[in-house]
């Protein structure tokens, strides 16, 4: 089901990262890992958006959604102290969003975990 709000916080998600990788606008040897990881956060977080019937999966793919939003962010620092230190105007738009994406992506998970249990409890109930 689409519109429960787990995939609203996926889809925000997807947004959030797909606006901090329109913003990256550094160029290093680096840069093509960082736009590379990014976008396989954008399309795994579409893609999960999609498989609401398996509930398991989602919680799987959250987690490696979450871990690579970290290596993400991990090689954006990186790449912004090599090329001569973290600038507030040039780095901060670029980090915020991710890290919002962080949050959201942890918001879906704990909303797919509270259906999992949601149906477990019914199933029991039967």
């Amino acid at each position: 089901m689409l519109q429960r709000i787990q995939s609203l916080y996926m889809l925000l998600g997807a947004l959030l990262t797909g606006l901090a990788l329109w913003l990256d606008r550094s160029s290093s040897e680096v840069t093509a890992w960082i736009s590379w990881t990014g976008w396989i956060i954008v399309l795994l977080l579409t893609i999960n958006i999609f498989l609401f019937s398996n509930r398991s999966l989602q919680i799987k793919i959250n987690l490696l959604v979450m871990m690579m939003l970290l290596i993400w962010i991990g090689l954006r620092v990186y790449d912004a102290v090599s090329s001569g230190g973290l600038s507030p105007e040039k780095d901060v738009p670029v980090l915020l969003p991710a890290l919002v994406s962080i949050v959201l992506v942890k918001l879906a998970q704990s909303a797919i975990k509270r259906d999992e249990n949601l149906v477990k409890s019914v199933d029991r109930i039967r």
